[in-house]
């Protein structure tokens, strides 16, 4: 058993695996691309959302087969480092670092939503308040982060349903009149559920709390499939009242704030701002602290980095210094100012890249761990194995052909110039002789 899979606490039950699945898929991306996806197929944007976390589930059966039959200890870079691609773990991590670089953006949003309710507040200070609180809460253990996360993610959800409510009784009577219901007919739908799997994705998040859950193989391929439906199901509601009450043309690319006003007691409205917009923010960013460490921390003792960033405190069973660290890269931009929609954009392509990988690895699941998955819970076919390795490339594929339709050349430059220096790194640590990939796994319980 490995030294920080023993040093970090198994505390975390169903329920808070299910609130962090379900603050990495609620983000800000729902206020956003819901707009956007009612112009690109008008009242059948709950369809697109369904079809959305179709297309996310199917790429993610990879890390669902494994992670249900093994406990992995490290997240996306232990399943890369265990089907032999252990350059590219490396390689992972550097892109991982980078991309979290994005709770900083969480943050800011927040501050942003905030101080637009109340105005004179400072948006940077606000950001960076939100920001500390929330790596102190971390600090002080995952299950307290969890408790906290669960609070966030009850009132998050009630302030949807809210919306939904109080939105039905406005629908059209003609909602399902072709001009408005599918406007640009199935290529709109198509076209548009691409665009969404950024709104649905996210639950994978989960997984690399695997070291600190009480039964990972059971709970989190579970979690993973359940809150990305559920998640999808709530904005598939949420879409039928955005694009139902008003008339398309009124509504197409408008904030939701637009129909909730209309729709909502001034009371209620807040509320929904602030549970609804806020916390699906503050969600996200909370749950990313708590996860975004443990494959770093189990790098540092494999030796891809220095062995002292990856000390566990013996009181709260944190990798406080990588808690840390990970604050002060947050707070950088913060006070910096740089552009963080274009950071957030960077890595993206690295990280379908990193997909493509993951989805190449279904066919050797047999031949690594061969006694795990005869008992596995999971266990299918060599040759359902082969379809599904099929499905999971292709939609790997297809993720990275949209995601790379909206990169400018300047972004798709850095995110190849990225993607070459983090292989770089791979191939130049891994020939130092100092890093040793030990118990990427345990057996389930």
């Amino acid at each position: 058993m490995s030294q920080e899979a023993v040093a970090l606490k198994k505390v975390l039950t169903r329920t808070d695996l299910m609130s962090h699945a379900i603050g990495s898929v609620i983000g800000a991306g729902i206020f956003s691309t819901l707009p956007i996806a009612i112009g690109m197929t008008g009242r059948s944007a709950a369809l697109a959302f369904i079809l959305a976390a179709i297309i996310i589930i199917i790429s993610l059966v990879p890390r669902i087969l494994v992670n249900g039959t093994v406990r992995l200890n490290g997240g996306t870079y232990a399943h890369l480092g265990l089907f032999g691609y252990k350059r590219l773990a490396g390689s992972f991590i550097i892109i991982s670092i980078i991309a979290n670089i994005s709770i900083s953006w969480y943050a800011i949003t927040f501050a942003q939503y905030f101080t637009s309710l109340f105005p004179g507040l400072n948006v940077n200070l606000v950001a960076g308040v939100c920001l500390t609180i929330f790596t102190i809460t971390n600090l002080m253990g995952i299950k307290e982060a969890s408790k906290l996360q669960n609070l966030m993610v009850l009132i998050l959800i009630v302030s949807m349903g809210i919306f939904c409510l109080y939105g039905f009784p406005h629908i059209d009577k003609n909602f399902f009149e072709m001009k408005e219901f599918i406007p640009n007919g199935p290529m709109g739908i198509l076209t548009a559920a691409g665009m969404l799997t950024f709104a649905c994705s996210g639950a994978d998040g989960i997984i690399p709390l695997s070291p600190e859950a009480k039964n990972p193989t059971k709970d989190i391929p579970w979690c993973i499939i359940v809150s990305t439906l559920a998640v999808a199901g709530i904005y598939a509601i949420m879409a039928v009242v955005a694009s139902g009450v008003f008339p398309l043309e009124k509504v197409m690319n408008q904030p939701l704030s637009l129909v909730a006003s209309e729709i909502m007691p001034k009371p209620l409205y807040l509320f929904f701002i602030v549970g609804g917009a806020c916390f699906a923010l503050v969600t996200s960013l909370n749950s990313q602290i708590g996860w975004v460490t443990k494959p770093i921390l189990k790098a540092c003792n494999d030796g891809w980095f220095p062995s002292f960033l990856g000390k566990v405190n013996e009181k709260y069973k944190t990798p406080h210094n990588l808690i840390i660290a990970l604050y002060i890269l947050g707070i950088l931009p913060i006070v910096t100012g740089v552009d963080l929609d274009f950071i957030a954009g960077t890595s993206v392509f690295t990280n379908r890249f990193t997909d493509f990988m993951i989805a190449t690895t279904i066919v050797s699941i047999p031949k690594v761990i061969p006694e795990e998955w005869k008992s596995s819970r999971y266990y299918i076919s060599e040759g359902k194995l082969r379809a599904f390795a099929v499905l999971a490339i292709a939609t790997s594929l297809f993720s990275s052909y949209l995601t790379l339709r909206g990169l400018s050349t300047k972004a798709m430059l850095i995110n190849l110039g990225m993607l070459g220096c983090a292989l770089m790194f791979g191939v130049l640590r891994m020939k130092t002789g100092k890093v040793h990939m030990d118990v990427l796994y345990e057996k389930a319980e």
